[in-house]
């Protein structure tokens, strides 16, 4: 279950010279599954052994309207033979709003459609005790996964590239589990970019809390800390903020080197990573790791 053997390494073809000598290998965990790509996988893995292992009777999450992480949990659940409730954004929806959703109830998880005001006490600790309440043994997995087991999840991408090095790695972010979960296993040398699809300078208070949640060690969590850099300056105007110049982008990398990306997260941290090929910041010879999270169901 949740297998990600798909998940394949791509050396990034060059021959216009785009990259400047730079060495660009993609991890392409978007290939993992062909209905749900990505991170959603890595992150659901230990939260769905948790339940197991407490015997819950179902799984309940939280998404909005194309949540890759809602249809990620509903078929990893069905998978797995477990019950599994999805509570989701905006109660003027319903299952056949749209493919994302549609595609939820078909894989049997059950939609619970809530105003944005209720949606936004998400992570409230009475209102979590409401909902363990209405659902009795029940485990709750936070949105996108963003807990210690969605972080550890994530360490289990450097068990698969094992023999190589790189001096930097790009990843994008939107709770930053997934790059929490890279920077508590960095290996040495090699410094991680984290590129964040939202506004706003939360996003190291994020990756640090899960660090500190995972160690209960502050000096080394500063330590861990010390070897990323996160950009959250979103050059792009925000989450889930689309213009054509963002899907040029996208095309042009399709063209020149066959990487589909998406346009809410893996778009803007690919265009960063070149952004720095460009100015000079990564030498020629540097070899450069991007972990394509995924992200293209919905896109």
């Amino acid at each position: 279950m949740l297998d990600t053997s798909k998940s394949l390494i791509q050396v990034l073809a060059d021959p216009k010279g785009i990259l400047k000598g730079v060495e660009v290998i993609v991890k392409r965990d978007d290939l993992i599954d062909p209905v749900v790509s990505g991170n959603k996988w890595r992150k659901l893995k230990y939260n769905i052994r948790e339940a197991e292992r407490r015997k819950n009777e179902r799984i309940l999450t939280f998404g909005g309207a194309y949540s890759n992480h809602l249809i990620a949990t509903a078929k990893a659940a069905a998978m797995a033979g477990i019950r599994c409730i999805g509570i989701v954004r905006g109660e003027e929806l319903d299952e056949f709003s749209n493919p994302t959703l549609s595609s939820c109830a078909d894989f049997g998880m059950q939609l619970v459609f809530i105003s944005r005001d209720e949606y936004r006490m998400r992570n409230d600790k009475m209102y979590l005790e409401q909902l363990h309440e209405a659902y009795e043994n029940t485990f709750i997995i936070p949105e996108g996964g963003a807990n210690y087991f969605g972080m550890i999840g994530c360490q289990e991408i450097w068990k698969e590239i094992q023999g190589m090095s790189f001096s930097r790695t790009y990843v994008a972010a939107g709770t930053g589990t997934t790059a929490a979960g890279l920077l508590s296993a960095l290996p040495e040398g090699n410094h991680l970019h984290v590129v964040s699809a939202l506004k706003g300078d939360f996003m190291p208070g994020e990756i640090r809390n899960h660090l500190h949640y995972a160690f209960f060690d502050e000096e080394l969590t500063a330590d861990l800390m010390k070897n990323c850099t996160i950009y959250d300056d979103s050059v792009w105007g925000g989450y889930g903020k689309l213009d054509d110049r963002l899907t040029g982008f996208v095309d042009f990398v399709m063209k020149e080197f066959d990487l589909p990306l998406d346009k809410v997260y893996t778009a803007k941290a690919f265009f960063r990573l070149l952004q720095h090929i460009e100015e000079g910041a990564i030498q020629p010879g540097e070899k450069v790791l991007f972990i394509h999270t995924g992200g293209l169901q919905g896109n």
